[in-house]
């Protein structure tokens, strides 16, 4: 599996000529595909994870927080209701459970709300497509465009495409994580340049480290590339 953020396609270039079967996953913001881990995941368990890791990711919420914690309970409601009516889950739904609920939860809701409209989350909380499809032997996310925070800017200080774009990656690195451990008898890696734009936030850090510890029993690994040692170790780099 490979991340090309690159607007030249680095990557895709390499579905050419990769042994196998290819599939080039192109993300934009008219792209046709849907990116609701809700849908793209089979199991409740990596639903909530990954639907919870992706709404605390994009409104700036800290996981531990109160409000962190009302995402959490909401998305399991939004789950359990849809497990009663047998009708699919989906993460927009978490929105208005959380709207109801008032409390801290309420601020956050204001915050998808004004943000599921706005580029890339309309292939999130919109109808935009079938869910992204991960059976090939060499699958590429090609997302280039995507604006990421910048480097040491606080949380207050973040634009929202920036949030966006945080937590779009976060949800592909998640989705490379299923492509990796779907099969424990054939050797998978995922190819991570610039891993930065991944560790620099809580939850897309620990999802790497997840990853490391997690591929040698699931015979896999990462190939992660950065300039800077402390991108993956969480320390401070010496000049």
């Amino acid at each position: 599996v490979a991340i090309d953020r690159t607007e030249r396609g680095e990557y895709v270039r390499l579905a050419e000529v990769a042994a196998g079967s290819s599939q080039v996953v192109e993300i934009s913001a008219d792209a046709q595909v849907c990116l609701d881990p809700f849908q793209v995941f089979h199991t409740d368990e990596l639903r909530l994870r990954y639907g919870v890791g992706f709404i605390t990711l994009l409104t700036a919420t800290p996981p531990g927080s109160t409000a962190g914690a009302h995402c959490y309970r909401a998305a399991q409601r939004t789950l359990e209701r849809a497990a009663e009516s047998g009708s699919p889950a989906r993460l927009v739904d978490v929105i208005g459970d959380l709207e109801a609920a008032g409390g801290p939860g309420a601020e956050v809701a204001d915050k998808l709300r004004a943000l599921s409209s706005i580029s890339y989350s309309r292939l999130v909380f919109g109808d935009s497509g079938p869910p992204v499809d991960l059976e090939a032997d060499y699958v590429c996310f090609h997302v280039p465009g995507l604006r990421l925070p910048r480097r040491h800017a606080g949380r207050d200080e973040q634009l929202p495409e920036e949030l966006l774009g945080q937590a779009i990656l976060y949800l592909v690195a998640a989705f490379s994580r299923q492509v990796l451990f779907r099969h424990p008898n054939r050797f998978a890696a995922l190819l991570l340049d610039e891993a930065h734009a991944l560790t620099a936030s809580a939850q897309g850090h620990a999802l790497v480290m997840d990853l490391i510890r997690d591929g040698r029993k699931h015979f896999a690994a990462v190939w992660a590339f950065s300039q800077l040692p402390g991108d993956l170790t969480g320390e401070s780099d010496c000049d």
